[in-house]
């Protein structure tokens, strides 16, 4: 079968160099004609090779030269020239390198002639052992090509990896180019990839994803692949990963009516605002699935897979996920957006707003500041307990303490008699009692004459609003930390000193990303509150943890909604920043608690 091939592709393969080493005998005929094949004049370099053939004294330098005579001839392009040379040499009377030098050159003959099958004749019949140095590495470059032109793209492959070692380096980074390539093209066809490929399988999948950071983490797993050349990655792997990169189809389990409705619209809006800050947006494909009026979540997750989704986020009620828990086994990876206690599955990932991490940050804020016995002021209801025990275990496991915890009735605008009586245990077995009151699980611990040195609130804003300033006039020593909900953007003369800890995006001066908060208001082009903006950030967040999932092993991001790890029991932790209030405006908190030089305005945040 003849092939019809490039002709530039073909003089890529011909580029043997065909010099020996120079001798006191090599003539300086010689030396000229290696100037030419420099300077790219083969032509007048193969009639300087020529006459020295015909005549050198010497048969082994004459058979060197008539060689070399082949060699430029080839790289003019005369390949019927060529041809009547080769066939003019008594192969049977050449000595084996020389003979497996001819042979090649015969495949070359035939591989410009667009005759790969009798290249791949002639090149199979060459003991590759006879070659060495600028005619091995030719050779094999000769025997990939045959190879793919002959549709046998494995075996080419597996001829560029055995001899990926022998290449210069511009040759080596092509090779290494087209090894990916053919191994792109297996796995799009469907065909078995050889054994000898499987280092390289890895990094077409880190190719794959057009992440940088997946690179980069294959980059720090395999320091000794031949692939792992800072200017192969630069110059070669960066600027073509565009043809790796697959159409991604991104599933979004959302619901479209019902009472979860807003909060899936804010999230819904953060994934479509991620995606068309995404560089390459049309290398991901969003596709919605409503949980709410549609079929069942089981069926959903298929019907997904059906669509090729490669990661599904969602869905957003505790109920479904546990219906799909339930209902299939999870082979493609899910980011739920809620969490469930002791729901565990593999490819399971949970992600939420969890009122824990919020806690959590509050307390090692506290921590920071040497503030470790804890007053708590919670509301009268189901939130405030669970609140209320969040900071329990958030001290337990941070060296803290709670010293006492008061109930108060979110009806009521006067809440003095409630402050009172938190404020008002003084004695060690008092401060149990009323512990064990409120949390009957507690076994609170005396510590006679200790006092507290800080009271978290947890309110809404108008709650916070009536009774942040009574706890300042009844205990004007104790620190007040509160819930993120009293963050609103806007400012609050009567929270002087009052610290919050909150999502980056809504801490002045802790999101530096490509998604700033004022672009995203604009985009939204309507005023919304801090609690939307929050759901927002995790719709951006979720979106890239959909890719950075793909290798959860080392999960770190520093999204809009904190900074993001993964926990062992596959939830993703958020890590918030903190601000205290200052002269009515938030200003972010350093490590070490002291607040940070620069301020932003609070109502740098409120949607104009």
């Amino acid at each position: 079968m003849l092939v019809n091939v490039n002709r530039l592709a073909m003089m890529t393969v011909i580029s043997l160099t065909g010099c020996v080493s120079s001798g006191t005998d090599w003539p300086q005929t010689a030396h000229e004609a290696e100037r030419l094949i420099a300077q790219n004049r083969p032509a007048q370099a193969a009639r300087l090779y020529q006459g020295l053939a015909q005549n050198s004294e010497k048969k082994s330098l004459s058979l060197e030269f008539q060689l070399l005579t082949l060699d430029a001839l080839l790289k003019a392009g005369q390949t019927e020239t060529a041809k009547a040379h080769a066939d003019a040499i008594a192969a049977d009377g050449l000595p084996p390198a020389l003979r497996a030098r001819l042979a090649l050159y015969y495949a070359q003959i035939h591989l410009s002639e667009g005759d790969a099958e009798r290249a791949l004749t002639w090149l199979t019949s060459i003991p590759s052992e006879q070659l060495s140095g600028d005619h091995l590495a030719d050779y094999a470059k000769a025997l990939a090509f045959a190879q793919s032109l002959t549709g046998q793209s494995a075996q080419s492959m597996v001829t560029r990896i055995r001899f990926n070692h022998i290449l210069d380096r511009q040759a080596r980074h092509l090779n290494q180019l087209e090894i990916l390539k053919t191994l792109a093209t297996l796995e799009q066809n469907a065909e078995p990839f050889p054994a000898l490929s499987e280092p390289w399988q890895p990094l077409l999948q880190a190719l794959q994803t057009g992440e940088r950071h997946a690179l980069e983490l294959w980059q720090q797993k395999n320091p000794g692949h031949p692939a792992n050349d800072p200017e192969f990655f630069k110059d070669v792997l960066l600027a073509q990963q565009s043809l790796f990169i697959k159409s991604r189809v991104l599933a979004v389990m959302l619901p479209e009516s019902g009472p979860f409705l807003p909060a899936a619209k804010a999230i819904r809006q953060g994934i479509l605002a991620a995606q068309k800050n995404d560089p390459d947006p049309g290398k991901t494909t969003l596709k919605f699935y409503d949980t709410e009026s549609g079929p069942a979540i089981g069926e959903l997750y298929h019907r997904a897979l059906a669509d090729q989704a490669r990661i599904i986020i969602g869905p957003l009620e505790k109920n479904h996920i546990q219906e799909l828990v339930a209902q299939v086994k999870i082979t493609q990876p899910v980011l739920a957006l809620n969490t469930i206690d002791g729901v565990f599955r593999n490819k399971l990932y949970q992600f939420a707003l969890n009122p824990a991490d919020d806690i959590a940050a509050v307390v090692a804020q506290a921590n920071t500041n040497n503030h470790r016995k804890a007053l708590a002021l919670i509301p009268d209801t189901a939130k405030g307990e669970r609140i209320l025990r969040l900071l329990h275990s958030a001290l337990s496991q941070q060296g803290g303490e709670l010293i006492a915890a008061q109930r108060y009735s979110p009806h009521r605008f006067d809440y003095q008699q409630s402050l009172n009586r938190l404020l008002g245990i003084n004695h060690s077995q008092k401060r149990i009692e009323q512990l064990s009151k409120v949390l009957p699980e507690i076994q609170a611990k005396a510590s006679p004459g200790s006092g507290a040195d800080f009271i978290f609130v947890s309110a809404n804003i108008q709650t916070a609003q009536a009774l942040i300033p009574q706890i300042k006039t009844s205990a004007p020593e104790l620190t007040i930390y509160t819930e993120n909900t009293v963050n609103t953007g806007l400012p609050e003369a009567n929270f002087e000193n009052v610290i919050v800890c909150d999502s980056p995006w809504l801490i002045p001066g802790s999101y530096d990303g490509e998604l700033p908060l004022q672009a995203i208001r604009q985009a939204l082009n309507e005023n919304h509150s801090h609690l939307h903006l929050r759901l927002v950030a995790m719709g951006i967040d979720a979106y890239h943890l959909s890719r950075a999932l793909q290798d959860p092993t080392a999960l770190y991001y520093p999204g809009v909604s904190g900074s993001l790890s993964l926990t062992p029991e596959q939830r993703i932790q958020r890590q918030l920043p903190c601000a205290r209030f200052q002269d009515s405006q938030l200003v972010r908190l350093r490590a070490n608690g002291k607040t940070h030089e620069k301020r932003a305005k609070v109502t740098s945040f409120v949607a104009q």
